[in-house]
């Protein structure tokens, strides 16, 4: 499979159905699976493109493909289709509670749509009439909560969370969900003896809270939680969280922080790292130099061509660090510094579930970065000088940083 410039609107949908194709009779198709990300990311289809299901649901598996775009296209594609056709029509006739009423009646098939769930298990739903029904069945889950004693609403449930997960709880609530809440007795030891009813109640809660808030930090064994779903989706998050605290634990500390501007937006991003960015269209390895030919000469360019040292400047939670690493390749040394250690723990995780060996990452100030010996052949800074009192004196001292012909 290979796409050589633009394409036009049927030429994409075809190659799209034949990615989906591809990956129906070979889930472990890379490449199929990074083109059809890119395609779902660049153009926009009919009802009428023909595209595989279960094709589409393979390419989920890979964690260094665009899961956004997929989770947009596969969304997009199911919106064309009954069930999810059927109760988006209802919603838009008969308001959300009675669309979300239809999911949850004998059958429940957009509940059992395996696309359907690995798409909101993996993205974050950027429709508007999705966030809705979806908002109109948690809330009818609440009000009801005898519904979860049906697998597949109880399963669907879980897969709610981990949507909620990926979107930082966006959903809205409204009173009668915030009182319900409010008055919701949720029996921790026992869902953790593995009382079911105790484990449908922490399962509502989880709808609106995340698990940290509601259990702190404390390690304690869940291989007894009920239903199974819940202890996937709680190990997946806790487990995230664990190693995020200590990667956050062993950051190394490049600089002071001592500008108080600098000290603001640090608590910023420390109380609340931002984005927590869920997948990346991985670049090939080296391609980072192809990318740069347009701003640089080849003269210029001549001194990546061997192992270099980078220097992200304000990497936040880390996705552009990470990006960069993979695309200049295992013979680059890449430093990711930013002001937030929630923020760069972030990131560290991400690197290690995505196999990046050659990114460090270190607690600093861009303020402070003259006070080390460091030098890089390239720096990267993106969306963070505007933070600074004088973006120009944090533009001064990275010039500084870089070595002769540095870039």
């Amino acid at each position: 499979l290979k796409v050589n410039g633009p394409l036009t609107g049927p030429e994409a949908a075809e190659a799209v159905a034949q990615c989906s194709r591809a990956l129906a009779s070979r889930p472990n198709y890379l490449e199929a699976a990074r083109l059809l990300a890119a395609l779902m990311q660049r153009y926009e289809f009919s009802a009428e493109t023909k595209i595989s299901p279960r094709g589409l649901e393979a390419a989920f598996a890979f964690a260094n493909v665009d899961r956004q775009a997929l989770c947009n296209g596969a969304l997009a594609f199911l919106k064309c289709r009954p069930p999810l056709a059927d109760a988006l029509a209802r919603g838009r006739a008969d308001g959300w509670d009675a669309a979300a009423a239809l999911l949850t009646r004998k059958g429940a098939r957009l509940l059992r749509d395996r696309l359907f769930a690995v798409a909101l298990a993996h993205g974050v739903v950027a429709d508007i009439e999705i966030e809705f029904l979806m908002t109109a069945l948690r809330r009818r889950l609440l009000l009801s909560p005898t519904l979860l004693l049906a697998r597949p609403v109880y399963e669907f449930a879980c897969v709610l969370i981990r949507q909620c997960l990926n979107n930082e709880f966006v959903f809205f609530a409204d009173e009668d969900e915030r009182a319900l809440l409010d008055e919701l007795n949720v029996d921790i030891d026992g869902m953790f003896k593995g009382d079911a009813a105790a484990g449908g109640g922490f399962l509502l809660w989880s709808l609106y809270r995340p698990f940290h808030e509601t259990l702190g930090h404390e390690v304690r064994a869940f291989d007894q939680v009920s239903p199974r779903a819940l202890r996937a989706v709680m190990r997946q998050e806790l487990d995230a969280r664990r190693v995020e605290a200590a990667h956050a634990a062993s950051l190394r500390r490049l600089t002071a922080v001592t500008d108080e501007t600098s000290r603001r937006v640090a608590d910023q991003y420390t109380y609340d790292p931002y984005p927590r960015w869920l997948c990346l269209q991985a670049p090939q390895p080296g391609s980072a130099k192809d990318r740069m030919r347009g701003h640089f000469s080849a003269d210029a360019l001549a001194m990546i061509d061997g192992p270099c040292d980078v220097l992200i400047a304000g990497a936040g939670t880390g996705r552009q660090a990470v990006h960069t690493a993979i695309g200049y390749g295992n013979g680059t040394r890449v430093l990711a510094i930013d002001l937030s250690a929630p923020s760069l723990a972030y990131g560290a995780r991400m690197a290690e579930a995505l196999g990046v060996s050659n990114l460090r990452f270190a607690i600093g100030d861009i303020l402070c970065l003259d006070e080390t010996a460091d030098r890089f052949d390239v720096i990267e800074c993106v969306g963070v000088l505007h933070h600074m009192i004088d973006p120009y004196e944090g533009w001064r001292v990275l010039l500084d940083r870089l070595r002769p012909g540095g870039l």
